[in-house]
This record gives C-alpha cells, sequence and structure tokens, in this order.
C-alpha cells in the first residue's frame, strides 16, 4: 500500500517564479475550498505523474487536462495573461515499509515524455529518468508503468484484447476504481475506464485485480485465451475440411466433413475415424491390396516383355487395342450421358427447392396473419365503383391455424427430403466427372498404345508395343496411388496435429474457487457504504437485496442500482464503490494501492438532508486510517468547525488566495496573488 505525501505545482513566468502545494497525512485528508482556488488542478498532478492520462480520452503526453493557468497564461499579483514559460507537476508517495518516491513531469516548455523519479530509501537517494508513455510496460529498463508495478508491489496481469493478441491490465485501466475526477468520474462507474486498448473484459478484471482475485483472474484470461484459440481452431478446421473435401472430390467420393459445432465437438466427430478407415469402408478403396494387385501386374509385364512369350504373335495386339479404344469410348459416351442427365435431375430438384422455400415462406407469413387476426374480410367493396360485394361470391377457401401449420409442416418435410436428394445428386455428379476423367485419360492411353501398336512391323513387334503400353499405363496408375496415400498421409497428420491443439486448449482450466468470498466481502461494504452516504434508493429494509452481478454492477433487486434514485445520488453510488472496493481489498489482502481521490462529490449540490449525512460520513471515514481518502470539496459556513470537533482532518484553503501563487522574493515577503487556475 501506498500513500500520498504532496502534490506541488511550479512553474516561471516573466514576473518570476509561482507555484502551489498540498500536503497530506494518513487516513482521510479533507481540503475545503471556493471554485476556481485550484483544487482540481492539484489532483489532475496525480494521474499526470503516474503516465496515466490517457484515462481522460487524451493522446499521450497531452496536458489539456490541466487548465490555461499552467500551460499558457496565468494573473498573479493582480496582472492577467502572464505568459507562463515552463511549468511542471511533482507528486510524493510513500510506501508502507517508508520508501518514498517522488515523481516529477513536464507540464509546459519541457520534455512532457519523461518522469523523473526520485527514490528515497534508508537515506539513500537515486534518481533515473522514465519513459511516461512508450513502452512504458514492456520498457524493462525506461518503461515508468513498469517501474511502478514492481515498486508498489501490484502483479503484472495478462489479458487478451479483441483482437486475440497478449496485453497487460495497465495502471490507467484500474485508476478509475479509485481516482474519481471531478468533470467525468462521478457520472458513472467506469467512466474514465480505457477501452482504447482494446482489452477483453477489462472493467470486471479490474475489479477483480483490486479484490485480488488472482485465480478467478488467471481463469478469465484463460477463458479468454480459449476463446480466441476457438476462433483459430475453427478457422483451421474449416481450412482442413476443404482440403479433405477437395481430395476426396478428386478421388471422385462425396465427404461430408462437418465443421459444425464448437472446436470439442468437432474435435469427437473427427476422431471416430481416420479417413483412410472412411476410404476403406465407404469408398472400397484399400491401399495395401491395390498396391500389390499393380506391383504383381507391373512384375508380370516386365517379365513378359524380357521373355517375349511364346505364341504371342497369335494373340492379335492390334485387335485387342483396337478393341480396348472402342470399349473406353462406348464408356465415355455412357459416362457423359448420366452426367447430362444427373445436371438435369439436379437443377430440377433446385428448382423445386426454391418453389417450396417460397410457399413455405408465403404460408407462414399467411400463418401470422391468422394467428393476429390480420386481413379478415368482413366488408368487400369494388375498388372502381365503392360498391358493396359478398365476400361467399369469391369462393374462397377457409383454412384454419391448426391446417396451415400442419400444411408448413409437410412442407418443411419435403424441404429436407430435396435437400437429401440434391446432396446424392452433388455426390453422382463428382462421381461421375471423376469417371468421365478418368476414362478420358484411359482413352488417350489407350490411342497412343494403338497407334504404336499400328506402327509396329509383325505380330511380335505389335505384342511388344502392346506390353509396353501396359507397363507405362501401370506405372501411372502405381504412381497415382503413391501420390494418393502421400496426400492422405498429410491430410491425417493435419488432423490429427489439428485435435491434439484442442486437446490442449481444454485442459488447463484454473480454479476460481475463492471469488465468491471476495465478491461478498464486496458486497458487504458496499451496503454499510450506501447506507453510510444516504443513497435514497437504499434503506435498513432493503439492503441486503443490494448484490452485484457477473459483471460487478450493482443491483438492488432485480434493477440495476444506477437506475434508481435522484441524479444526486449517482455521486453517491461511485464513492459507496470505490471506498468499498478499498475496504474489501485490505480486508482481503488484496493488491489495492490504498488510496482513494474524491475530487468535488458534493458537485451535484444536494439536499441539507444529505450535506448532513455527507458530513456524518466524513466522520466516520475519519476512523479509517488504514485507507488514505483524499476529499476536495467545498464547506460551507460552520461545517468545518463541526467536523473539526469529530476530529476530522480538515484544511480549509483560503478565501482571499489562491493555489498558485508568485514565490516569496529573496526578503520573504509574499506578494498578493490573485490566479484563476
Amino acid at each position: 500500500m501506498i500513500r500520498i505525501v504532496s502534490i506541488e505545482i511550479s512553474g516561471r513566468t516573466e514576473r518570476g517564479p509561482f507555484s502551489g502545494k498540498l500536503e497530506f497525512e494518513n487516513g482521510l485528508n479533507v481540503y475545503s475550498g471556493e471554485n476556481a482556488f485550484g483544487k482540481s488542478t492539484a489532483v489532475t498532478a496525480i494521474p499526470w505523474c503516474l503516465g496515466i492520462e490517457p484515462m481522460f480520452g487524451l493522446q499521450n503526453n497531452d496536458p489539456a487536462r490541466f487548465p490555461g493557468a499552467v500551460r499558457d497564461a496565468i494573473t498573479l499579483d493582480g496582472v492577467e495573461n502572464i505568459p507562463v514559460l515552463a511549468s511542471e507537476a511533482c507528486i510524493s508517495i510513500e510506501r508502507h515499509d517508508g520508501a518514498c518516491l517522488a515523481l516529477r513531469r513536464a507540464i509546459h516548455g519541457g520534455d512532457r515524455e519523461k518522469v523523473e523519479v526520485t527514490e528515497t530509501k534508508n537515506h539513500s537517494k537515486k534518481v533515473t529518468v522514465l519513459q511516461a508513455r512508450k513502452e512504458t510496460m514492456s520498457d524493462e529498463t525506461a518503461g515508468l508503468q513498469r517501474f511502478l508495478f514492481e515498486w508498489m508491489g501490484l502483479p503484472r496481469t495478462p489479458l487478451m484484447t479483441l483482437n486475440g493478441r497478449r496485453s497487460e491490465l495497465y495502471l490507467e485501466n484500474l485508476a478509475p476504481l479509485f481516482f474519481i475526477d471531478q468533470t467525468e468520474g462521478w457520472t458513472d462507474l467506469f467512466a474514465l475506464q480505457v477501452h482504447r486498448y482494446g482489452l477483453q473484459e477489462v472493467n470486471e478484471a479490474a475489479v477483480e485485480f483490486l479484490l485480488g482475485a488472482r485465480a478467478a483472474l488467471a481463469h478469465r484470461f484463460k477463458q479468454q485465451e480459449n476463446v480466441s484459440a476457438e476462433a483459430r481452431l475453427k478457422g483451421e478446421a474449416a481450412k482442413i475440411r476443404e482440403r479433405v473435401e477437395s481430395f476426396f472430390n478428386a478421388q471422385g467420393w462425396t465427404l461430408a466433413w462437418s465443421t459444425r459445432g464448437s472446436s470439442t465437438e468437432i474435435a469427437k466427430r473427427w476422431g471416430e475415424a481416420k479417413l483412410s478407415d472412411i476410404a476403406r469402408k465407404d469408398f472400397n478403396m484399400n491401399v495395401p491390396a491395390e498396391r500389390e494387385r499393380l506391383t504383381k501386374r507391373l512384375a508380370s509385364l516386365r517379365d513378359a516383355l524380357a521373355k517375349m512369350p511364346a505364341g504371342a504373335a497369335d494373340r492379335g495386339p492390334a485387335s485387342q487395342a483396337s478393341q480396348e479404344v472402342v470399349d473406353l469410348t462406348t464408356k465415355r459416351h455412357e459416362h457423359r450421358e448420366e452426367l447430362r442427365q444427373a445436371i438435369l435431375q439436379l437443377a430440377e430438384q433446385q428448382a423445386l427447392l426454391e418453389t417450396i422455400e417460397h410457399r413455405i415462406a408465403s404460408s407462414k407469413d399467411v400463418l401470422k396473419l391468422k394467428v393476429q387476426g390480420i386481413g379478415r374480410l368482413d366488408q368487400v367493396e369494388c375498388p372502381t365503383c365503392h360498391r358493396e360485394l359478398e365476400p361467399s361470391s369469391f369462393q374462397l377457401t377457409q383454412q384454419s391455424t391448426d391446417s396451415v401449420g400442419a400444411h408448413i409442416e409437410a412442407l418443411e418435410k419435403q424441404r429436407v427430403l430435396i435437400r437429401h436428394n440434391i446432396a446424392a445428386l452433388h455426390a453422382e455428379e463428382n462421381r461421375l466427372k471423376h469417371a468421365l476423367s478418368e476414362v478420358d485419360d484411359r482413352l488417350l492411353a489407350a490411342d497412343r498404345a494403338l497407334a504404336t501398336v499400328n506402327l509396329a512391323v509383325g505380330a511380335t513387334r505389335e505384342s511388344l508395343a502392346k506390353i509396353a503400353g501396359d507397363i507405362t499405363s501401370t506405372e501411372k496408375e502405381l504412381s497415382d496411388l503413391t501420390a494418393y496415400m502421400r496426400e492422405m498421409d498429410a491430410l491425417e497428420e493435419a488432423v490429427q496435429r489439428w485435435l491434439s491443439e484442442v486437446h490442449a486448449v481444454a485442459e488447463g482450466m484454473v480454479d476460481r474457487s475463492d471469488l465468491k468470498t471476495r465478491v461478498v466481502k464486496f458486497e458487504e461494504k458496499l451496503r454499510a457504504q450506501l447506507l453510510a452516504l444516504g443513497h435514497s434508493a437504499v434503506s435498513k429494509a432493503n439492503v441486503a437485496e443490494v448484490r452485484l452481478d457477473d459483471r460487478y454492477i450493482p443491483y438492488l433487486g432485480p434493477r440495476r442500482l444506477r437506475s434508481l434514485g435522484s441524479a444526486s445520488d449517482h455521486p453517491r453510488l461511485v464513492a459507496a464503490y470505490v471506498l468499498a472496493l478499498a475496504q474489501a481489498s485490505r480486508a482481503l489482502d488484496g493488491p489495492h494501492p490504498g488510496i482513494v481521490i474524491l475530487d468535488e462529490p458534493q458537485q451535484q449540490n444536494p439536499d441539507d438532508r444529505h450535506v448532513e449525512l455527507f458530513l456524518q460520513f466524513l466522520v466516520s471515514a475519519s476512523k479509517d486510517t488504514k485507507t488514505q481518502v483524499v476529499v476536495t470539496t467545498f464547506l460551507k459556513k460552520d461545517e468545518p468547525a463541526k467536523l473539526r470537533e469529530a476530529k476530522v482532518n480538515v484544511r480549509e484553503l483560503p478565501r482571499d488566495r489562491h493555489f498558485l501563487e508568485l514565490v516569496p522574493g529573496p526578503g520573504g515577503k509574499r506578494a498578493g496573488t490573485r490566479n484563476r487556475s
């Protein structure tokens, strides 16, 4: 845990240097001052020196959150629009072990990209210059946030971005839960949360971080990794399916290698049988037997070619080659005719399916009109002469709602049947195209063999040419079989690798059993704070109904607490939430930094009853010295005195002076000042 020791803003003008400083103690610190004194200017120095200005929606190193008095021109000693030559902010923070840190960063006229860090511990001092924003978490030597996380003892927490990349929870993601800014912080919870990093579930992760729910954060990150992995695995599965179906289609087979459902469901289906087993069972592709057959045939042909079998001249090689060409030509015509018929049937079935789709849509429209009672013809008139007509003369058929529903059901069954027919016709078309391609290849080889045989002189040479052609054809078949086996092995390897990744993703989930205990403690503290601050929708009778949903949004019963009460209750809800979170974190040994900044919590100008409740809350909050709470506000009349009597640390800022003043001259005399900061 840490505490803020002091905030200082200083600068230089042509009339001399100016500065302003606020100091803080443990526990509750209430600074009371009128508007335009510069309280918010001072408080803005905290996120600026911590390098988390993006929480205000600013670009890196943009000091626009500060007023013009420290960036442009200031009014001092009654003189307006004095140009500011340079200005800087410095905050001092102290760690629980006594180590101190001074963070100094230029606002105007200096290098805003760097922060001067002075670390003091055990009377030793170390000064380093760190990068305020550039690679602030990843830079091991010069990153400011990396240094602050280590110095404060905050654990580094991974989160996934929306595009599936690994990132981290940054300090500006945590700050909206302990730094409540006057301009935006009171409008709603997480109003200043930085979403530009695209971190998934960053609000929930920030709450779990400060509660110390490390197991829940690990579980959340694992789930985010799984979601990202699921999308990646589904994409890879689609590519594998395309490869598998393309490969099977090339063999003339149709395989529905589905990628429906989750990756786990896909893996269950894909793991039931290997692709080679499917090819053997469903398509009679026995690779070892086919390889053995071709090998034996090739050996026999080569042996015949070498030994020149007796009686070769009597076998009529030319007539055999010629007959093979005739047979293949006939088979090609048959396949073409079958393919033409299949394509025609497919077109008819697709047209029929389109018709049924229109009929189903029309029938559903009719059913909807009947159910809603629209379109009943109680009175009919002619569109031209406007004469009343008798509806019965149109011989309309009356249909009940049940009959229309039964008709739709019958059409849907017919649609399913037609879709099955279309799938079967697609498979048949694919098979015939592949068979036709094979016949074309064999016919081309047979034509070449016939031409070779015809060129040979004598029966013996014709026989030799025929055997040589058969050898070439058999070698090609064997080569195709080898390519088939190689591609099948590659596909099965890809499927097995994908299945292994799915199983790896499904393993290693993290237990998050302690989260419930931490959330219960948070809810307990939140109920107490809402009662203490006087939220108008929460009473002792219903406070037990206050709960947090899965996203840690407060609910009262079934309704969001933000939607209940008046506009002035929004700041009370925000204050109660951040204070309860700090108390719960401390009770659970969470990594909350131990500070809460509440800038102008009374800005909604509540009624007298709620002013009194706010004062009572300050009294009760002053008893908690373990969490440093800084409240900047404006207390009226005798309110500061009442709080001091209750031992509340209240500091009234002078009415005739402002936060930024000219630094006293060499003589020690402070000039009267007046500025708008």
